[in-house]
């Protein structure tokens, strides 16, 4: 491995907290973090997309990107494709080797294993339960085509330290995209050689800030105003905002949408409206007149005449907007003008007053308001009380801390924290996976209310954060990590029995709390603790038959959550609140 490979496996290693894993470990966590980050634009764990050894048919990491969220697991498949009207779907490989070169083999070998899995009626008899699972996630996605706009797309990565370039390897390269396109599974294939510069550069990119480049012609500058450092407001092409808003993929990136109180309404009335608008020829020159617009709030905003540069920016208002234009943007022409404001601002008060007001202007209610500005600022306030190991880094706003070194797995975003909160204190655990759009919408009464002490957010997130870094470490067995919700949940039940009820006020909560966090912030503690439940888990595995394994399948069943919680309540080695 060359040295400069060498220096960005070490910073990812520190980052992603995984220095006692063997460098082979270490790489193929690298080559899936940098190349999923090309789909996915918020930060996630690498290791729930990584593929367990033996039986993996060479497929060292594997994503199902479904309207530009990242899966894996089936029923959170299942979810996301039965909440959508339409689906764009990206099916994503990747195989990795530290090797200093490509093997031909490799490459045959690879696109035969995957003709087989995607042809074949199961993943096969010799398959790990990774995947088994991949497997019937790629079933839940055929089993909907009517739904498919087009039919998926297939990438596929090969990963290696050497260098891309030979004229033998391409060939075989183009060889395995003719076998895999002759399935008929999928709309287009792409299967690329990935090597140590190609790596370096996927792998910066992961740190970059969103930026863009657009020309702006007829506009007008704002007055100075506190905390604003400069502001525009003028007519763009809709064609040009498209461009901002999307991937190199062509998919809307999420996270540039992370200030927004609503996410992507999917095609309701009125964004079916907006689309019927620019399907029309004669209405849709007039969509800078019929639509309110798009807000921008960027943190550095460069211009000379019309020529704009930002970077570090959000979409503040205008989420519809923006995804809908992405999708029929087929029907867009240089007549085609949207209403655009850019403001440039580095006061957090002052951005969260843009989308206060901004968003008052659309059916948003004040409680969704309040939830966003309030108890958000909050949660980070909380967040940030704390010093040392300790310490978490609540991400308010996506890229927050992109900047900053800090090791990312002390950065919680909000689905994160919802998966961490619902699991431990709301009963969720059989559903607290990576799908949390369901339990947002469920869940609603529930979630960052104002009688709710933040505090129980931070000790729900930093029991996650203990426990993935057990996980990690080697501390507990890495194929507990598929139950890591209902550890969860049993903590909360082995420190204060199967009391649902949450404490109301600042008092109650830092004594309930404190309770958690005296095991969880000691590192030894916390493995004891932890290694505890792994045996009652255990043993509601193997109740009723000692050849059950623990599946993904087991661990979403609410009768195996009850089973596991009521063992946990029956035991004598807890100390309770």
């Amino acid at each position: 491995m060359d040295r400069v490979t060498q220096s960005i496996l070490t910073e990812f290693s520190e980052n992603q907290n995984l220095a006692n894993d063997p460098q082979e470990k270490q790489f193929e966590l690298l080559a899936c973090y940098s190349l999923l980050h090309k789909f996915c634009n918020e930060e996630f764990p690498p290791l729930d997309f990584v593929i367990g050894a033996g039986g993996d048919l060479g497929v060292d990491a594997a994503a199902i990107q479904i309207n530009g969220d990242l899966y894996f697991d089936s029923q959170d498949v299942e979810q996301a494709l039965q909440g959508a009207a339409e689906c764009k779907v990206n099916i994503v490989i990747v195989q990795a080797k530290r090797s200093a070169h490509f093997e031909s083999a490799v490459i045959s070998d690879l696109s035969d294993n995957l003709c087989t899995l995607f042809k074949g009626k199961n993943a096969g008899v010799h398959s790990n339960p990774d995947i088994v699972e991949f497997k019937k996630s790629l079933d839940a996605v055929f089993d909907v085509i009517k739904k498919l706009r087009p039919m998926p797309h297939l990438y596929v990565y090969y990963v290696t330290t050497g260098i891309v370039g030979s004229d033998f390897l391409d060939e075989k390269r183009k060889a395995a995209c003719a076998r895999l396109s002759e399935t008929n599974f999928f709309s287009e294939v792409d299967f690329e050689l990935i090597g140590a510069t190609e790596l370096r550069d996927l792998y910066k990119g992961t740190q970059r800030q969103h930026e863009a480049h657009f020309t702006m012609e007829k506009k007008f500058t704002l007055p100075k105003m506190p905390g604003i450092e400069q502001a525009y407001s003028g007519v763009l092409r809709a064609t040009d905002i498209v461009e901002m808003v999307t991937d190199q993929e062509g998919n809307v990136i999420k996270s540039l949408f992370f200030d927004n109180v609503r996410d992507f309404q999917g095609m309701n009335p009125v964004n079916r409206s907006i689309g019927d608008t620019i399907q029309t020829e004669s209405r849709r020159q007039l969509f800078a007149v019929l639509n309110n617009g798009i807000t921008m709030v960027t943190r550095r905003l460069d211009n000379a005449g019309d020529d704009f540069y930002m970077s570090d920016f959000q979409v503040v208002n205008g989420c519809q907007t923006c995804h809908v234009l992405a999708a029929f943007r087929n029907y867009l022409d240089e007549r085609t003008y949207v209403n655009l404001r850019v403001i440039e601002s580095k006061d957090e008060d002052a951005i969260s007053a843009i989308t206060e007001a901004t968003n008052r202007q659309t059916a948003v209610s004040d409680d969704d308001l309040k939830t966003r500005e309030e108890y958000q600022k909050d949660l980070e306030d909380m967040f940030n009380s704390f010093d040392g190991d300790e310490k978490l880094y609540f991400e308010r706003r996506s890229q927050q801390y992109g900047s900053m070194s800090i090791e990312q797995t002390r950065i919680v975003n909000r689905n994160q924290l919802i998966s961490a909160f619902a699991a431990m204190f709301l009963g969720e655990q059989h559903r607290a996976g990576r799908y949390t759009k369901k339990i947002r919408e469920d869940r609603k009464e529930d979630l960052f209310t104002q009688q709710q002490d933040p505090l129980l957010y931070y000790t729900a997130a930093y029991a996650l954060y203990r426990l993935e870094w057990l996980f990690r470490n080697g501390r507990i067995d890495r194929r507990y990590k598929i139950a890591r919700y209902q550890l969860l949940a049993g903590m909360r039940v082995a420190i204060d029995g199967r009391n649902m009820d949450l404490p109301r006020g600042n008092r109650y909560s830092q004594r309930y709390c404190e309770a958690y966090l005296r095991i969880l912030h000691r590192q030894a503690d916390a493995e004891r603790f932890f290694g505890e439940l792994e045996l009652l888990l255990d043993a509601t595995v193997n109740a009723n038959d000692p050849s059950r394994v623990l599946t993904r399948d087991l661990v979403k069943s609410v009768s195996f959550s009850d089973e596991f919680l009521a063992r946990v309540a029956r035991s004598d080695k807890w100390h309770r609140n």
